[in-house]
């Protein structure tokens, strides 16, 4: 990393009230030394602690963000366009980071939403019980894609990442208070794809703890 030429102070004043789609879309336009020490500033450390999560040494998640922004930097101008850029680079510091840890042999599988506790079969494993169980699971993954981006990405960090809200709400730059709202909207729309799918007459679905 390059040494600052302005103070984390100046740097904070000039472009603090930029969103991340502004900054990516400045510098995609133009290279602009200030704005990209800005970027730094405020999401290094961020995405570091992200990938510690995952690898828990800080020199490989130093290596592991490094390789990320490096890929961010150079397709500016495609992920300037994307909708959902918060989303989009936590996402590739997770998978980055999965990665590692195959490489290293340090991980045997991926757990996902429909693996970990937060999905919790009761019934056998008959055929017809894993039948009804993928048709739920695809019921919990439609309803979860179907959330705006910014809810998506905290309700998944809150359920897949085991974040607190706190953590979430430094992460994204968010209050507390609006880390809770999105989820409790996030909430309110997977309890009522699950009552519906009960409401078909489906027997034997799994219970999904999810508060």
């Amino acid at each position: 990393m390059y040494l600052l030429s302005f103070s984390i102070t100046q740097v904070k004043n000039i472009y603090g009230h930029l969103t991340l789609k502004e900054i990516f879309t400045r510098l995609a336009d133009e290279p602009n030394r200030g704005l990209y020490e800005f970027f730094f500033n405020k999401y290094y450390p961020k995405l570091i602690w992200f990938a510690m999560l995952y690898v828990k040494q800080h020199s490989a998640a130093e290596e592991i963000v490094s390789d990320v922004l490096l890929n961010l930097f150079n397709r500016l101008s495609k992920i300037a366009e994307s909708q959902n850029l918060e989303g989009y680079i936590f996402i590739a510091v997770k998978n980055q980071s999965l990665k590692y840890l195959r490489k290293s042999n340090r991980i045997t599988y991926l757990e996902n939403f429909e693996s970990d506790e937060d999905l919790m079969l009761t019934s056998p494993d008959t055929p017809e019980n894993i039948c009804i169980e993928n048709e739920f699971y695809k019921v919990v993954r439609e309803a979860i894609e179907s959330l705006p981006p910014k809810r998506k990405l905290v309700f998944r960090m809150v359920k897949e990442e085991g974040l607190r809200y706190q953590d979430v709400a430094e992460l994204l730059d968010l209050s507390i208070k609006t880390v809770e709202t999105h989820m409790g909207l996030a909430l309110k729309v997977m309890h009522h794809q699950i009552e519906s799918y009960k409401a078909s007459g489906e027997k034997n679905v799994p219970i999904i703890a999810i508060k």
